[in-house]
């Protein structure tokens, strides 16, 4: 790695921990003399340091631990269909967790929406009903081509949105607000146990992209020339197509869908470092999600807002914009 490289990647790692920082700092309350008060042992200090610890700690994890997840299982997707408008949602994984929490919130009584039990059952059916596709698409991977493949999770995603239209059609205004919400996507519904063990689940899982590295540059060059440097192409796929569903499954599960952000921080790591090596890609898209996602959850939560904003308002604001000028951008370089 160069020296250019370095300073990059030193420059996002400090980005990254400012941004923390900001998003336990600022808010409807805003925390001044942050570090008296977290280290401070007077009782004033108390309430202060329950909305750090208990609120705006567990968000700031759970957006770093989602904007990680996303943009990886974006690159890895951008990768896999070898096109660079693919996303995390590609597959139909996002689908199947909002068709989980669709029948969820349709069966369950009015009493437990909103209550911890009624959230804890909305993310073990949205993880099995992303799991489901998910496993769906591993076995369509080993007789499909890609571009198949592409075709299968889009009509799997429009055959669900069916399903969730007619759920919606008959649910109660309580029920059907409850899934409306969820649909917007937030950091801020995790405790602090959960947005560690989401941190912690993402963290396992990036443990064999980063040793995939290599082989993704070989993938990228095409089935014929990857299998006679030794690569098993078709099961390499369906590694591809697990880690990146079992990112989106997480982070889908606990936050809702979130759109735009596995999208766009590919294209900002590509661009940033002039690099389409996976073993520059992957940690650069991990500080750049991670960055994107904090300043997400900063700007939804901003000071002197009474109420938090969707995220997905926050990402769709912001990533639009930027998938139009790339798709312009790419057209100006190619023509």
């Amino acid at each position: 790695m160069n020296r250019k490289k370095t300073i990059l990647f030193s420059l996002l790692l400090l980005l990254t921990i400012v941004f923390i920082l900001l998003d336990l700092m600022l808010g409807s309350v805003v925390i001044r003399n942050f570090f008296n008060i977290v280290f401070s042992k007077q009782a004033e200090n108390a309430v202060f340091q329950k909305i750090i610890f208990d609120i705006r700690l567990p968000s700031a994890l759970t957006a770093l631990g989602c904007g990680m997840a996303l943009s990886i299982s974006g690159l890895l997707m951008q990768t896999f269909f070898k096109n660079p408008l693919a996303d995390p949602s590609i597959l139909g994984i996002s689908s199947g967790a909002s068709l989980g929490v669709g029948l969820t919130t349709l069966l369950m009584g009015n009493a437990l929406i909103g209550t911890f039990l009624g959230n804890s059952i909305m993310v073990v059916t949205a993880f099995i009903g992303a799991l489901s596709v998910l496993l769906m698409m591993v076995v369509f991977s080993r007789k499909f081509s890609n571009n198949t493949l592409l075709l299968i999770g889009v009509m799997i995603s429009y055959s669900v949105s069916s399903i969730i239209g007619i759920l919606q059609f008959y649910a109660t205004n309580e029920r059907l607000h409850a899934f409306v919400i969820w649909g917007m996507g937030s950091f801020k519904n995790t405790c602090f146990e959960e947005a560690v063990g989401i941190v912690l689940l993402v963290v396992i899982l990036l443990i064999p992209t980063f040793l995939m590295s290599k082989n993704l540059n070989i993938y990228i060059l095409g089935k014929d020339y990857a299998t006679n440097l030794g690569l098993n192409y078709n099961r390499f796929s369906i590694q591809l197509v697990f880690l990146s569903g079992m990112l989106v499954a997480i982070i889908t599960a606990f936050c809702g869908p979130i759109a735009f952000i596995g999208l766009m921080v590919p294209h900002f790591s590509r661009m940033i470092f002039k690099t389409f090596d996976h073993k520059i890609l992957i940690p650069a898209s991990l500080l750049i999600g991670g960055v994107v996602a904090l300043f997400c959850d900063i700007v939804s939560g901003m000071p002197g807002m009474n109420s938090v904003l969707p995220i997905n308002a926050i990402t769709s604001l912001i990533g639009a914009p930027i998938v139009i000028w790339m798709i312009f951008r790419n057209k100006k370089l190619n023509a």
